[in-house]
């Protein structure tokens, strides 16, 4: 691909995302005998390049970010200033977001296996227990909040790795004289009834977020969000969960109890940290007897995506991949079994359901012609909740 700038010594091959201050960019760094390497490169919008704030906040956010050093989170490579514009160097995750694979859900009418929605979740949650946990060089605590946990915050690689993303509105020990408690960062919709409120905020507040993220995953509907944004902030502060379960009666007591604490109104009710919250998942997963790891989730997006995935996936793969065993079962026209990794019919079993043609009536898909048979239930929120 014809790279379409230079950013200091980064080729800028293709725009792929923009926001409310930045662009991002995937990028390459090339060097000595053919030396390549893929990375994300983010830079303020050529609008609010001079502006002192936005400058500050990206400074800050690869400042802090460069600090926190884990498998579950989109690593820092670098701060750098080219033609008087600071960028920061990122590392490139090919895969998707988890909004873009619960939109895929609700295009092709798929269900998003509970066991795989436990597991992402799950996964998040050691990085940000990382993050919360984290010091300085100096070994004191930066007491980082990330403030918008969300699932187009959370991406999905395609070999199944899970990542967290995006600390540019996290708060650290460091940066509290900067900000007012009055200002509301992040997206409406993920926010805690604390931060709804303008209280101090801790760590639980992406506890709540992340409650919201799960929630979201195993119903396929918005959970809070309204028709307009104050009504999306009076659904976050008074956080009726219970009334939220009447609308969907397949989600077992168990994953129940988990949402209850992780949503709970009063923080003090809530997990108290986000390693609570994943070993609450992963004691689900047990007693479900359900195996998931980074191969399922894999095989689920090649039979989501389909082709997507399978070219990403073949652009990576050594010259010689291992053939699969004769007569494994195959997901979307890719062999089920990885190199190295034996299945079983009863290994398979969790992806039986995620490509079926029918989706429950809970679905945030479109909903088909003619209608469903079973009339909605009245809520407050109308088809806004819908992804």
């Amino acid at each position: 691909m014809k790279p379409l700038v230079m950013l200091g010594k980064y080729e800028l091959l293709e725009k792929i995302g923009s926001g409310g201050m930045a662009e991002v960019y995937k990028a390459r760094l090339t060097g000595a005998e053919g030396f390549e390497k893929v990375v994300v490169v983010k830079k303020i919008l050529p609008g609010y390049a001079r502006n002192k704030a936005f400058i500050d906040m990206l400074v800050e956010e690869a400042k802090l970010s460069s600090v926190l050093q884990h498998p579950n989170i989109v690593q820092t490579i670098e701060l750098a200033q080219a033609d008087s514009q600071f960028y920061i160097a990122m590392e490139y995750v090919n895969g998707r977001d988890l909004l873009k694979v619960l939109a895929r859900c609700a295009e092709r009418k798929a269900t998003y296996p509970t066991a795989i929605a436990s597991h992402v979740v799950a996964e998040v949650c050691k990085g940000l227990d990382y993050a919360h946990r984290a010091r300085d060089i100096y070994g004191k605590p930066l007491n980082v909040i990330h403030r918008d946990v969300s699932p187009s915050n959370v991406i999905i690689s395609w070999t199944g790795q899970t990542k967290v993303m995006d600390f540019g509105v996290a708060k650290a020990r460091t940066q509290d004289a900067k900000g007012s408690k009055h200002v509301l960062r992040g997206k409406l919709g993920y926010m805690s009834p604390e931060q709804v409120r303008g209280e101090e905020i801790d760590h639980r507040s992406d506890i709540f977020s992340l409650g919201v993220v799960l929630f979201e995953s195993l119903t396929l509907k918005r959970l809070f969000l309204g028709r307009t944004d104050l009504e999306t902030l009076i659904n976050i502060r008074d956080a009726d969960v219970e009334r939220k379960f009447e609308k969907y009666p397949f989600i077992e007591e168990p994953l129940r109890v988990i949402l209850r604490r992780a949503l709970a109104q009063d923080r003090e009710k809530r997990y108290a940290t986000a390693l609570e919250f994943h070993d609450g998942l992963m004691e689900y997963l047990f007693t479900k007897k359900a195996r998931v790891d980074s191969v399922r989730v894999e095989e689920f997006l090649a039979a989501l995506f389909g082709d997507e995935a399978g070219r990403a996936a073949i652009a990576e793969m050594p010259p010689e991949a291992p053939s699969a065993e004769p007569g494994a079962p195959t997901i979307a026209g890719r062999s089920s079994t990885s190199p190295g990794v034996k299945r079983t019919a009863a290994d398979l079993s969790i992806l039986e359901d995620m490509v079926e043609e029918s989706s429950p009536p809970d679905s945030f898909a479109p909903a088909p012609s003619p209608p469903l048979q079973t009339p909605a239930p009245k809520t407050d929120v109308t088809a806004a909740e819908d992804f």
